[in-house]
């Protein structure tokens, strides 16, 4: 839709009928988009990924490097039986990528809540051969369930916006635990919604897991009440080493703080966090 439109039919209909259209736009989208597969190196590795819509296209139609932070997670190597927890895993991409770090005596537990990337994601991880892998339906949340989301460009958690929600189940990480077995790393990219996800993981954290963050600053964690400061408190230093990585830098390094305060400047916007266990 046409922005200038979008808001107009937005302010104009009621929110059930702005929700309805809303979702069948983005059916429509998705159904009419020119689908097809490509092949291109991921971290290294060969792989057929289903471009299923634009945003795949974006993302993914082109070379990955190695992730940084998986580089520096198996600096010293993966233990045997390794389990990752993939929070939000989108269409599985790194998840194969963390699958192919951790071989076949490794697992990873891609969890995605739109139902629409959960099944792409289970095409690509079927034609690529994975098979210590399961993609799980479902949204990361503090508590087992049920979540209301919204359409988007991206999938939004009802709790933001009650246009055009629909239900998914939800899954708390200690809930993931329980049923799975407790993992190793566990990856976060829930678009903001990276406070809610850890309030549900004490007992996993209580194990020391390696984690990664992608920390939405801004209107992700502020949309929900919580903050950069949220997020570390998680992590207590004499648990975790706490590093970080900009949007524009390679490499991931030490934390910065003065006087015990948060003082480093690239937690002003989007940026990666990784906390390993000491």
């Amino acid at each position: 839709m046409l922005p200038t439109l979008k808001s107009q039919m937005r302010y104009l209909l009621p929110p059930s009928v702005w929700g309805l259209l809303r979702k069948i736009w983005f059916r429509l989208r998705w159904a009419l988009f020119r689908k097809r597969t490509a092949v291109h190196a991921y971290g290294g590795k060969l792989l057929k990924v289903y471009l299923s819509d634009e945003a795949s296209v974006a993302w993914y139609d082109h070379d990955y490097p190695p992730l940084p932070e998986l580089e520096f997670l198996r600096r010293d190597g993966f233990p045997w039986g390794t389990r990752i927890f993939d929070i939000g895993a989108h269409q599985c991409v790194i998840a194969m990528m963390l699958a192919e770090a951790v071989g076949p005596s490794g697992s990873v537990i891609a969890l995605e809540a739109l139902p629409h990337h959960a099944k792409v994601g289970l095409r690509n991880v079927r034609a690529n051969g994975y098979h210590n892998i399961e993609v799980v339906h479902g949204a990361g949340a503090e508590t087992s369930g049920k979540i209301a989301f919204t359409f988007g460009d991206h999938i939004h958690r009802g709790e933001r916006d009650s246009d055009g929600k629909i239900w998914v189940e939800s899954y708390s990480i200690d809930d993931l635990t329980e049923h799975f077995g407790a993992p190793g790393i566990v990856y976060i990219d829930v678009e903001g919604y990276e406070c809610r996800v850890l309030k549900g993981a004490a007992k996993t954290l209580a194990t020391n897991p390696d984690c990664f963050v992608e920390v939405h600053v801004g209107c992700g964690l502020e949309a929900f009440g919580d903050g950069v400061v949220s997020v570390l408190n998680f992590f207590p230093a004499e648990r975790y080493q706490l590093l970080a990585r900009s949007l524009t830098e390679e490499r991931f390094s030490p934390l910065k703080f003065a006087h015990g305060a948060l003082a480093d400047t690239r937690t002003n916007s989007r940026f990666f966090l990784l906390a390993l266990h000491r």
